[in-house]
């Protein structure tokens, strides 16, 4: 039981199988195994009791992924709470403040100054954005508030609909590289060359929605293949610029990464392929993602090659673009 490792393993292993009830208790013990630093702020735990004229710090502890995942609560906190302070990524301060209107956003680094602390009113008590789940997802059904709890710029979105191809193509986003080393980059990627099923579809046109330096590869494939993916360069780098992207496409196709959780978080279709031993949010079968009512699952059997899986999106691709 002091085994910490073990316990969050085997938090995951409930959650995978939608024990929400006993998964989230057990998911507590994250900070003990180390993943997951304790910020230490100086305020008493919320441990579920009302929250009637109380101000709650709500604050980061993970990557962008999940802290876009678990802001699906913040709506809830914001009815329950006389007021929410959210402490995020710095990246995600604009999108946050725009969607939790009624909140304070501060965006921050983690284990950064904390004066900005002073400047407000005060603060009752505080939790970890992590936490959030065990008291207001405990059940599958208790999920059914998370659809399109962010709001892209709609100004911005206008631009890029703009931007992209007229006429009937279905204007398709897509990124193939998730994760990091840490995080099983390895089983969560697939190289762009494996997408050419995808890419040769008719009736589609394809833009990069990938973090970093992609625009050799993208290069390289038109170049060998003779398939055009839209490089947006700097643009997809900046999430909020990025949300507005999402949000002027009709698809989106990813691994598991930012980009399937930020479009999820939108209501934004997304198709998000997935390695045979998935992340723990992802339920072992089916194609629906409690999360994300938008988002749509294809997961790799075991043993099987990505290529199978590629082979199905480009079927699937080719009748959505046909009803377009």
């Amino acid at each position: 039981p002091q085994f910490a490792d073990a316990v969050i393993n085997r938090s995951y292993a409930l959650l995978m199988n939608e024990d929400y009830a006993a998964g989230w208790i057990v998911y507590e013990r994250r900070f003990d195994a180390g993943a997951m630093a304790a910020r230490g702020f100086p305020y008493p735990p919320w441990q579920g009791e009302p929250l009637a004229g109380k101000r709650i710090l709500i604050y980061a502890e993970q990557g962008l992924g999940d802290e876009i995942m678990f802001a699906s609560c913040v709506p809830d906190m914001l009815d329950l709470a006389e007021h929410c302070v959210i402490e995020c990524n710095s990246r995600l301060a604009r999108l946050f403040q725009r969607s939790f209107a009624r909140a304070h956003v501060h965006g921050a680094e983690k284990n950064t100054d904390r004066n900005w602390l002073a400047q407000l009113p005060r603060i009752d008590v505080q939790i970890a954005i992590g936490s959030l789940p065990r008291f207001l997802r405990r059940a599958r059904a208790e999920f059914s508030a998370c659809r399109g709890y962010l709001a892209a710029d709609a100004r911005r979105a206008e631009y890029w609909r703009n931007q992209f191809s007229a006429g009937s193509a279905l204007r398709v986003g897509i990124a193939w590289r998730g994760g990091t080393l840490r995080s099983r980059q390895f089983t969560r990627s697939i190289d762009l060359p494996q997408w050419l099923p995808v890419l040769k579809s008719e009736g589609a046109a394809f833009y990069s929605l990938q973090y970093g330096e992609i625009a050799t590869e993208v290069e390289s494939m038109r170049v060998k293949s003779g398939v055009t993916v839209t490089h947006l360069g700097a643009a997809v780098d900046d999430i909020d610029e990025l949300a507005a992207i999402i949000s002027a496409l009709d698809l989106v196709i990813s691994v598991d990464n930012t980009v399937a959780h930020l479009a999820g978080a939108l209501g934004k279709p997304v198709w998000t392929l997935l390695p045979c031993s998935p992340e723990w949010r992802y339920p072992r079968q089916g194609e629906q993602m409690p999360w994300y009512p938008s988002m749509r699952l294809f997961h790799r059997a075991r043993g099987d090659a990505w290529g199978l899986v590629l082979d199905r999106v480009a079927a699937e691709l080719a009748v959505a673009a046909r009803v377009k």
